[in-house]
């Protein structure tokens, strides 16, 4: 009888740390996993009428679906992240030109009034004096301009792969 209830805690034991371990392998791909339901959610009405339509083949409306998907989701994603990075950038720059032009007096609280009253609230615990604004706005903003440049060709190449992908196997 002993035995028996060793074996079990044994296998109990085993079969949590396996399926831990198995999430641990998963873990990187469940947004992608999370995103592909969402997908094939949201298309199994397209793909039903198109497999009626093109009376039951369905691995070449799988094909065709998962084309227009990478077409119309992906490759939008892609341009619009790149968009998005170089006008990151562009404000960055913009805005230190700015800064070193006008000195302490180009931008103000009272162009701002929304930003005055934050600030205001803000010096009701913090020294808002010692505090460089511009500098942590300037900093802010190019390292977050910088980090989706750096991804935004990863990205893109991804996007491209994926595409040529699904291409190449159809």
């Amino acid at each position: 009888m002993r035995s028996d209830t060793a074996k079990q805690v044994l296998f109990a034991g085993l079969l949590a740390l396996t399926l831990y371990v198995m999430y641990l392998i998963f873990k990187p791909l469940l947004p992608g996993i999370a995103w592909a339901i969402v997908l094939v959610v949201a298309f199994w009405p397209v793909y039903s009428r198109l497999v009626r339509w093109l009376k039951g083949w369905e691995w070449t409306v799988s094909v065709l679906l998962s084309g227009v998907v990478a077409a119309f989701i992906v490759v939008p994603a892609a341009i619009a992240t790149a968009k998005l990075a170089g006008a990151l950038m562009g404000t960055y720059e913009w805005l230190n030109t700015e800064i070193a032009a006008a000195g302490t007096n180009g931008i103000t609280l009272e162009k701002l009034p929304w930003l005055k009253d934050a600030v205001d609230w803000l010096g009701q615990y913090v020294d808002v004096a010692a505090i460089d604004f511009r500098q942590i706005a300037l900093s802010l903003l190019g390292s977050l301009g910088s980090t989706l440049a750096a991804n935004t060709k990863g990205f893109v190449v991804n996007a491209v792969g994926t595409v040529v992908t699904l291409v190449s196997c159809s």
